[in-house]
């Protein structure tokens, strides 16, 4: 994917509002952008680097990332960091919870050829990519993101 890295821009007398997609509920969000917010994600645009977007909960951290990806026409991954955020689970986590399951089903069933166990089990399919890994390398994410689906790998929490 080539990304578009213009900056966010509204015009002179244009409002600084986004309408961004309706939720479940049928409400539609909107997000009143400021000088600050607008010159946040400017500068990691022009920098061509991640946003670190922190505050309290309900502070709107989400909404306006949502907001300028709605605006600039870029996808949006959603991704919460916290105190027991391990630095590598940024660029990619392994599902090892369902690796798990599929191992002890195939022995369950008494899987014995040691080529189909291995592929069952190849690591590979049980790496699910992660937003730096998307924000860095779109097209490897998005392989390996149709590889693990492809395998049954839930890609996102629900």
């Amino acid at each position: 994917m080539d990304w578009n890295w213009k900056h966010l821009n509204f015009k002179k007398d244009e409002k600084r509002i986004v309408h961004m997609v309706k939720l479940e509920d049928g409400i539609e969000q909107v997000h009143l952008f400021d000088d600050d917010s607008i010159a946040a994600v400017n500068a990691a645009v022009a920098a061509r680097r991640p946003l670190l977007v922190r505050g309290e909960p309900g502070t709107g951290k989400t909404q306006l990332a949502r907001a300028a990806a709605e605006k600039m026409g870029w996808a949006f991954i959603p991704t919460i960091v916290d105190a027991r955020t391990e630095a590598d689970e940024m660029f990619y986590t392994m599902d090892a919870v369902t690796r798990l399951g599929k191992a002890q089903a195939a022995a369950a069933l008494g899987v014995k050829d040691k080529a189909e166990v291995e592929d069952l089990l190849d690591e590979k399919k049980y790496v699910i990519p992660g937003p730096l890994w998307w924000t860095f390398n779109w097209e490897s994410a998005q392989n390996q993101a149709e590889f693990a689906r492809a395998e049954s790998i839930p890609l996102f929490d629900s």
